[in-house]
């Protein structure tokens, strides 16, 4: 999030992990403008800020024996679905406001056209009163799920890409036949928006009009977003006994 300068706050350090690898991406400034809401207040210049922040996990298939869930033209799709990640981390500007939020499309666009394969969800949002609570709530809810992984393979923080070699898969990513593997991604956002982007989410219908609000959303009132996976690999996935453990919180879509 943002301190009261408006400037991007540094990368969380990562922190002791328990399994796995995921991806992030991270704030820029965006330009000064003015938009004055009914009441006259000005959202882009007064200091409250909404943080927001949407977890969908979806059941990929990976290798031979793994079941998926859907077709076969959705298994052939997921299949490539963390390349695509991948894919929109390395040729995304970060470094720039218009490159932070077509990062954001990139990814609801994604996460749209995969929403037959959605398998758990939640999503919440936050208003507070100051740049610096704002700051305070996103790093803590990044932390929480950066905590997960013990190492980030590939990173685009302002426009710098970092990658590192992923650690041999740990026995839980190896899937039993015929049982679903995961893959889970969060979208973690800060806007000067002075009202929660959205209410209780208890739907799919609802969770994508809540995804497609937000690509449509005013570009300027983005100042920070942070795209987070797991796992990264492509033949790997999260098992059941994963899901549960570290992200017990998501409802499962009936």
């Amino acid at each position: 999030m943002m301190e009261a300068s408006e400037q991007a706050p540094e990368p969380i350090p990562q922190a002791a992990g328990i399994r796995e690898e995921k991806i992030t991406e991270a704030s820029k400034q965006a330009p000064e403008t003015t938009s004055q809401t009914a009441s006259g207040n000005d959202e882009e210049t007064n200091d409250i800020m909404t943080v927001s922040r949407i977890q969908i996990a979806l059941q990929i298939s990976v290798g031979v024996g793994v079941a998926c869930p859907k077709d076969s033209a959705s298994q052939s799709e997921n299949h490539a679905l963390q390349s695509a990640l991948t894919e929109i981390t390395l040729n995304t500007a970060t470094d720039t406001p218009t490159g932070l939020f077509q990062l954001l499309q990139r990814v609801i666009e994604l996460l749209l056209k995969h929403s037959e394969d959605w398998s758990h969800f939640q999503a919440s949002s936050e208003t507070v009163a100051t740049p610096i609570t704002a700051e305070e709530l996103f790093n803590q809810l990044s932390l929480s799920d950066r905590s997960k992984f013990s190492v980030e393979t590939l990173t685009n923080i302002d426009g710098v890409v970092t990658q590192k070699e992923a650690p041999p898969p740990v026995a839980s990513a190896t899937v039993p036949d015929n049982q679903p593997g995961y893959l889970v991604i969060t979208l973690l956002l800060g806007t000067v928006d002075d009202q929660p982007l959205f209410g209780e989410v208890l739907t799919v219908a609802l969770l994508k009009a809540v995804l497609q609000g937000l690509a449509a959303m005013k570009p300027t009132y983005l100042r920070v977003v942070e795209v987070l996976w797991t796992p990264q690999a492509p033949d790997e996935v999260l098992t059941e006994a994963d899901l549960a453990a570290d992200f017990g919180d998501l409802v499962a879509i009936a």
